[in-house]
């Protein structure tokens, strides 16, 4: 995670990212992953001479000169060289579905197609995460402009959805995070069995 002014574009930061990714992590042993956003043929061309393997959506009018390709049912595969990153070759995955082509760009080449699509996919799994903390616990305000107060607010709206997501594990309760946080507020200082008893139809624990 990291904080940034207001004022700067997250794809200006994008190498500062980096550097305090490797700080606590080898870069060559993961994947990048990320939106068009960060879309820059220097920066593809720098991760690459790095070694550093990234996958990201195509952009809609990118120049390339396709170099081989294969192509199923399923999808297809394309050795590429963008036109501003003469004598570095990229994969352009191409995936068929009934909702039409995704289309990815990366510079890996010992994944199939489909492991590039799925790798891609996890994404998602962070931005679900991340819609679920600003929708249900309301940290789409900061209440702090200071960097210590944003990473206070910030670690404890992840300990409370922690503990949340504890307790639902906990009681195997099948209740939203929106009703969880509701009746911790309202009976927080009660125990689940007195929680049953003054609310027994708005809480279903096993």
């Amino acid at each position: 995670m990291m904080v940034t002014p207001l004022n700067v574009s997250d794809t200006d930061e994008f190498d500062n990212v980096l550097t305090d990714m490797g700080i606590f992590i080898d870069l060559h042993k993961v994947i990048l992953v990320f939106d068009k956003g960060y879309w820059y043929y220097k920066r593809f061309k720098e991760l690459t001479g790095k070694g550093i393997r990234f996958i990201v959506p195509m952009k809609k009018g990118a120049r390339y000169q396709v170099l081989s390709q294969e192509r199923t049912k399923k999808y297809s595969d394309y050795i590429v060289e963008l036109n501003d990153t003469a004598g570095i070759n990229f994969r352009l995955v191409v995936i068929h579905t009934n909702k039409g082509d995704l289309e990815y760009l990366t510079n890996i080449f010992d994944m199939n197609p489909l492991q590039i699509k799925f790798c891609y996919d996890m994404r998602w799994d962070m931005e679900i995460f991340n819609k679920e903390l600003k929708s249900n616990l309301k940290i789409t305000h900061l209440i702090s402009e200071n960097l210590n107060g944003v990473l206070i607010q910030i670690f404890s709206t992840l300990i409370a959805y922690l503990l949340i997501a504890l307790f639902r594990i906990t009681h195997n309760s099948l209740l939203p995070v929106l009703e969880i946080k509701r009746l911790l507020r309202y009976y927080g200082t009660y125990g689940v069995k007195k929680v049953r008893e003054l609310s027994p139809k708005s809480i279903t624990i096993s």
